[in-house]
């Protein structure tokens, strides 16, 4: 716990939890899942136009968020 809170993140027990909430915050929310990570921080953010484009390029195989194969994770 302490190598994350010195990375300046928050260790959590539950990121569904948080998840969850910023669907219920937000619906139309961009959330990014990437498979078989070993280490993942998230952060909620809101992306310009010009960063969704840019993150379009680096991630072309993650399906858009109204695409989904019914798995929330």
């Amino acid at each position: 716990e302490r190598t994350v809170r010195a990375a300046h993140l928050n260790p959590t027990k539950n990121p569904q939890k948080i998840i969850d909430q910023w669907i219920r915050d937000n619906s139309q929310e961009t959330i990014l899942v990437f498979k078989d990570a070993n280490k993942l921080a998230i952060y909620n953010a809101h992306l310009t136009k010009k960063e969704a484009e840019v993150s379009k390029s680096l991630f072309p195989r993650v399906a858009p968020a109204n695409q989904s194969d019914g798995n929330r994770f």
